[in-house]
């Protein structure tokens, strides 16, 4: 069961406009939950079968909030109404539970493209505003992730937020937990691809390249695991049905990896804004 604060903060980031008129509001939403296992950090699998089902299901339900609360998540700023990028990020962790630092003092990152709490809270991102449930767990969670944050990055207190209320997913019980088999854990591949056109980024594009980078497998250092995203190039989409209204290739091509560098910077040591280098279609 994963519960968290999704409803009342995307009403309220609905209904305030961002200082950079130029940018929407970013709503990274971290769930936090088990969905890996493995001995140690570089021998994990992934429930991708869980994964990608509860990737869908969240999608989906910001998917109804926002229309409910006429929030655009089309990817393109509007002067109509109020536009917000929502992401999300899956976070290996069950309550109770505690990490240790290796012999370099830190919290290492496994394998897979999904951190365990420690490891998420010890990369530092520019967060401007953590929101967390004003429940018994949600301050259980954000003290743990204060905690593991530690020495990597300072939150004053007025950026510490409170919300109430909340949404909650149950499983089934015609399906328990119980039923996981070892056929729906995934070592991952060195390298993944797929393609799209990818116009106004909205959650179904968020869930199939959020899906597909969870079945790639993080290598050890030195090594390199590659990711080929293919966007449709401009002149493919002439004949198009309202082809006056596509973004550009450069346009949609920066969208994708703005998402992505939230997923992969979210599982990386390393602090880096930097995006990885894009293959123009009118390049020769």
């Amino acid at each position: 069961m994963i519960a968290h604060a999704a409803p009342p903060v995307l009403k309220r980031l609905g209904h305030t406009k961002n200082n950079d008129t130029a940018s929407d509001h970013v709503l990274v939403i971290a769930i936090a939950c088990p969905i890996l296992a493995g001995p140690s950090p570089r021998s994990k699998s992934l429930n991708w079968k869980a994964a990608q089902s509860l990737l869908a299901r969240t999608y989906t339900l910001i998917s109804v909030i926002c229309n409910e609360l006429s929030i655009n998540t089309s990817g393109e700023p509007s002067s109509t109404s109020t536009s917000l990028d929502p992401r999300i990020v899956l976070v290996d962790h069950e309550r109770r539970r505690t990490y240790h630092r290796n012999y370099d003092g830190e919290y290492e990152a496994n394998c897979t493209p999904v951190l365990d709490l420690a490891a998420f809270a010890s990369t530092v991102y520019p967060w401007k505003t953590v929101f967390h449930p004003s429940a018994e767990a949600g301050y259980e969670l954000l003290n743990a992730f204060l905690d593991y944050s530690q020495g990597k990055q300072t939150f004053l207190q007025s950026q510490l937020v409170a919300v109430e209320g909340g949404i909650t997913m149950s499983i089934s019980s015609e399906t328990p937990t119980t039923t996981t088999t070892q056929s729906d854990f995934i070592k991952g591949h060195d390298t993944v691809c797929l393609g799209g056109t990818f116009d106004h980024l909205h959650p179904g594009h968020k869930l199939l390249l959020h899906a597909t980078a969870l079945l790639m497998k993080i290598p050890d250092s030195g090594k390199q695991a590659v990711l080929i995203v293919g966007i449709s190039g401009d002149e493919l989409l002439t004949n198009k049905k309202y082809a006056e209204v596509l973004q550009p290739w450069a346009v949609r091509a920066n969208n994708v990896l703005q998402f992505l560098s939230t997923i992969f910077n979210s599982a990386s040591s390393s602090n880096t804004n930097s995006l990885p280098p894009t293959s123009s279609p009118l390049a020769g």
